[in-house]
């Protein structure tokens, strides 16, 4: 899985948005405490995995954060969490679920995603237990087992037992997941097999003994026939009964309906609608106000005309001069002012003419303003009135008719009795349900024995999952041995199988092998590089990264530098993270590994 670029944004001690691009394989991070190595190797774990480091992972200065990746073949992820809602996720920039996005990247690693997990963190690794090691590790033993090898891992087994194993199993190798997927289908066919056992007990408990009567079953039989004819008659007057209220409560409730709608449309009246007419008033309104604006311009200027004329007329009368009141006016005026009064009467005239005609085409506005105001709620009260009556139409197609009362029934209700006799005639006849029930437990019994055994042998730490870890143990040791010769002259792992897997280690070549937790800091770094370097062989994730290396001292850092160099072609990403020591930056840059800085 090559990873080209890593994006991170408000990622735990990131406050802003940080980039870096992979150039090389082999990446340091050498850093002084606290510069960020921690955040960076847990926002690339988290990109890879889905699984967020243990606290808040979004900066403290921030609501969100993000982590993105592109690899070599330009696709891109993104995975966006926030303070105060759900989790997002992108694939090349489009919205995807978590479980797409898990999943391709599981296809794209060709490893399951706690594989990814483990194997991108020394933290998770040493802190595996015996069992989840053992898992990890068969999970990817080759298929190399078959059915008689199993069986000879086993002293002896029932003929239930072996049954069950060769029929599963059959004659074609198989791999450790075969394993699995017996143990699980074992425990179901004994969990389904130990239900219908507790069913049978419980139906034995049940009828444990047949009620004392002298009467045979078809004795018992012929009184459930009388007293079952006689409660059909019961049976029949209460449905004939409820036929009857049931038809008249919908008769009554008809009527009643009928009645309020025939009330509704009376009380709505007549509604007449001529679309023609609103359609007319609508198109004519905008031409009657615009003629309207124009009448009111013209009885405008005829007013202006009408007060000029007048006040030219009074004016005129006055025998004043126009050039000093103090001059009397001698000018015989009498032809001006017949003109005026002429054209005064004549703009008056004119006025009495406009003023009509606003007059009349304003109420005509009016009645087309009221006809087209009013038709919404016209065509609303028709539509309700329209279906109104299609609802009464209905409701006088669909006649019901109710059937005659029915008369009653003078018969004892014998449901009771019929029950009872009910019971009785089948406990009877469970006598011999209750034999072969017995039969079948008694045949099982040895059937869900062997059951338990058989998942107490595969179980994931039963004797089946301990002889293949030993049977390959080996196999694991020589992978890891071939490096730790090279890491430290004559250091050597053993891996134990007991209830899992436990390492055990041997540091000096001098035959004291020493559990991991009695390991130094160093020495454990050593080893967990050791089974890193094995997982990835085993899996193919060709993908390390080696948290605190400070641990080790200047010869033990460089020599684990050289020996992943050499090894360099192994791997798509290797990341080493260790404090800014003199000599760790010195055997990093004479190595010309690529550091990574911030």
């Amino acid at each position: 899985m090559k990873i080209k670029k890593l994006q991170i944004q408000s990622f735990e001690g990131f406050e802003n948005t940080f980039e870096y691009e992979f150039t090389q394989p082999l990446n340091a991070l050498c850093l002084k405490n606290g510069a960020g190595k921690t955040s960076f190797l847990n926002a690339l774990r988290y990109a890879i995995t889905g699984i967020k480091p243990l606290g808040n992972a979004i900066n403290n200065n921030a609501s969100q954060m993000a982590v993105g990746l592109t690899f070599h073949d330009g696709t891109g992820i993104i995975r966006q969490d926030f303070a105060d809602k759900s989790a997002r996720y992108f694939m090349n920039r489009r919205p995807v679920t978590k479980k797409a996005l898990d999943e391709m990247l599981q296809s794209r690693a060709g490893v399951a995603q706690g594989t990814m997990k483990i194997a991108t963190s020394t933290d998770i690794l040493a802190g595996l237990k015996p069992q989840e090691f053992g898992e990890l590790l068969l999970s990817y033993i080759p298929e190399t087992l078959d059915t008689e090898k199993i069986l000879n891992m086993l002293d002896s087994v029932s003929e239930v037992s072996e049954k069950e194993i060769r029929d599963f199993f059959g004659t074609e190798s198989f791999g450790t997941e075969m394993v699995d997927a017996f143990y699980k289908n074992i425990m179901d066919k004994r969990k389904a097999l130990n239900k219908k056992i507790q069913e049978c007990e419980a139906y034995l408990n049940h009828f444990s003994s047949v009620p004392a009567t002298d009467k045979t079953v078809e004795e018992i039989q012929n009184e459930i026939d009388i007293l079952t004819k006689q409660q059909g008659s019961v049976n029949l007057y209460n449905e004939q009964l409820k036929n009857y209220n049931d038809a008249l409560k919908r008769k009554n409730k008809r009527e009643a309906d009928i009645n309020e709608l025939r009330k509704k449309i009376a009380q709505m009246g007549d509604i007449s609608l001529n679309e023609a007419e609103i359609k007319e008033a609508k198109e004519k309104l905008p031409e009657l106000e615009k003629r309207m604006d124009e009448y009111k311009k013209e009885l405008l200027f005829v007013d202006q005309t009408v007060e000029t004329l007048t006040k030219a007329l009074d004016d005129i009368n006055k025998p004043v001069c126009p050039l000093s009141e103090k001059l009397k006016c001698t000018t015989d005026k009498s032809a001006i002012r017949s003109e005026i009064e002429t054209t005064l009467k004549a703009g008056q005239e004119k006025q009495k003419d406009v003023n009509v005609r606003i007059r009349e085409l304003s109420e005509t506005i009016t009645s087309y303003r009221k006809k087209v105001e009013e038709y919404p709620n016209k065509k609303m009260l028709s539509e309700r009135k329209k279906d109104f009556e299609e609802q009464l139409s209905r409701l006088l197609k669909d006649e019901i008719k109710v059937p005659d009362e029915p008369k009653k029934v003078d018969v004892e209700d014998c449901s009771e009795k019929i029950k009872i006799l009910a019971n009785t005639l089948s406990a009877v006849k469970s006598a011999e349900d209750i034999k072969k029930v017995r039969t079948y437990v008694d045949t099982n019994r040895p059937v869900l024995a062997a059951y338990n055994d058989l998942v107490k042998i595969f179980a994931p730490k039963g004797i089946i999952k301990q002889k293949i870890s030993e049977y390959y143990l080996g196999a694991f040791e020589d992978q890891c041995n071939q490096k730790a010769e090279e890491l430290l002259p004559g250091m050597t792992l053993k891996f134990i199988s007991d209830g899992g897997i436990s390492v055990l280690t041997d540091i000096r070549g001098d035959g004291n092998y020493v559990s991991f937790e009695g390991l130094s800091g160093g020495e454990k770094s050593y080893v967990l590089f050791l089974i890193l370097d094995m997982i990835n062989s085993l899996t193919g994730l060709r993908m390390m990264f080696l948290d605190e290396l400070s641990v080790l001292d200047k010869d033990a850092f460089e020599t684990l530098v050289k020996l992943i160099k050499a090894n360099v072609e192994d791997y798509d990403l290797v990341i080493m993270a260790t404090a800014e020591h003199d000599d760790n930056l010195k055997t990093l840059q004479d190595n010309g590994i690529n550091m990574i800085n911030f």
